[in-house]
């Protein structure tokens, strides 16, 4: 056993003496920071005409606005306080012609109401309504924000979303399926301030990315290095010392790429809330995601997303392992899974059936927000199975795949003649 831990030790030395792990790793969240907190610490101005109101005040009223309606019921008083406030504002900007006059409100059908949205401190809840509301016209959505009851709105809303599911979903049952689910989620929603938790899902992807290059970094060369450093026919020549070697490795590789994952992940939600704070962690995730389905909390999404993001870079991992005892060169290791995570930007058209359905749980692409918006379904045994089950089996089931296939193959090499 203490031979063992002395081996894990020095392939553990061997992943983080690579500088460029270290490179990408600090220049990537510092990047993703940079862009987290720079309406925070930007000197970046909106102008309405002759009125010039930095970005960042901006920011801090819809947090405090935010704040200050935190955890109440979004019933017909809500609606009316946030009407109160958009009265209130216009009646202060009176003076200002080029506020109420501002052009990016003509599609509104309000003259100047997306200034006033934003000095009343009602951008992020006024662009949420709008999203939920759907593929109207701006008008008709605004007017219906700021005219109509809660019923009219909320009805507007389940219209919206039952639209998408239905050109996501073809069959009756598939609809019924997460209309049932969204029809369970209490109702009228809870108001939360979720700013941080938004911005965290929102940039889910690119975290996932910035993982996927490291591990790649780091393990190209767990197997293809022997090859390179001619200590293969060394190890290969012992009977029992080959598969200590390859459970090190595999245990190491592993390890490494869901430590690595935790770290950028932790970073990737630790930023927002430096800039907007945690509130918001018990409250629906519809606060934060528009048009998911699931009756759950944020947190349990937050959760999900990091369960999901350790699945998806352990299966990475396990292929690059496997990748690169198979080609003995980091070199087209490099090639394949770079190619792979270029492909994986693109979709296939959904009229491809089982196909697409597969295709969309694509590791490279599946962690970020959309993995709680995809509607479409997977009938096994004449069961429904959503996105996120069979993710989580596929993914767990291709890495026990590749790990036991570097394994067998591993133990079964031969000593190559050179």
């Amino acid at each position: 056993m203490s031979n063992f831990g002395i081996l894990c030790k020095t392939e553990l030395k061997k992943i983080l003496c690579k500088k460029a792990i270290w490179i990408a790793l600090f220049t990537g969240l510092a990047f993703i920071g940079f862009v987290e907190l720079a309406r925070f610490i930007m000197n970046e101005h909106y102008t309405y005409g002759n009125l010039e109101v930095p970005i960042k005040e901006i920011e801090y009223r819809d947090i405090e606005n935010s704040k200050e309606i935190n955890g109440k019921p979004m019933d017909e008083a809500f609606y009316e306080r946030f009407r109160n406030q958009m009265n209130e504002e216009w009646e202060k900007q009176k003076g200002n012609p080029d506020i109420l006059k501002d052009v990016s409100s003509l599609d509104t059908g309000y003259p100047g109401f997306w200034p006033i949205v934003e000095l009343s401190g009602n951008d992020w809840f006024v662009q949420k309504e709008l999203r939920w509301l759907g593929g109207g016209t701006e008008e008709n959505k605004t007017a219906i924000l700021m005219t109509g009851s809660v019923s009219e709105i909320e009805a507007t809303k389940r219209n919206k979303l039952e639209i998408n599911i239905n050109y996501d979903c073809p069959s009756e049952a598939e609809s019924s399926y997460w209309m049932d689910r969204f029809d369970s989620i209490p109702k009228p929603y809870i108001y939360s301030y979720a700013q941080g938790y938004q911005q965290y899902f929102s940039s889910c992807f690119i975290l996932v990315w910035l993982s996927f290059l490291i591990i790649l970094i780091g393990l190209t060369g767990s197997f293809a290095d022997e090859n390179t450093y001619k200590t293969d026919a060394l190890i290969l020549s012992s009977k029992y010392g080959r598969k200590s070697i390859c459970r090190v490795k595999l245990l190491v590789g592993l390890c490494f790429s869901a430590v690595v994952t935790i770290l950028i992940m932790t970073a990737g939600l630790v930023f927002p809330m430096i800039g907007y704070g945690l509130d918001g962690w018990n409250t629906p995730v519809q606060n934060a995601i528009i048009g998911c389905a699931y009756n759950m909390t944020i947190g349990q999404a937050v959760i999900l997303s990091f369960v999901f993001g350790i699945l998806v870079s352990v299966l990475w991992a396990s292929t690059v392992m496997l990748f690169s005892l198979i080609l003995r060169n980091t070199v087209p290791v490099m090639a394949i899974h770079a190619a792979a995570l270029l492909i994986s930007v693109f979709d296939l058209p959904s009229g491809l059936g089982t196909l697409s359905k597969i295709w969309a749980l694509k590791p490279c692409y599946f962690v970020f927000q959309g993995m709680f918006k995809e509607y479409r379904l997977f009938n096994i045994a004449g069961s429904l199975v959503n996105h996120l089950q069979m993710g989580a089996t596929i993914f767990i089931l291709l890495t026990l795949i590749s790990v036991m296939s570097t394994f067998f193959i591993y133990r079964d090499m031969q000593v190559a003649s050179r």
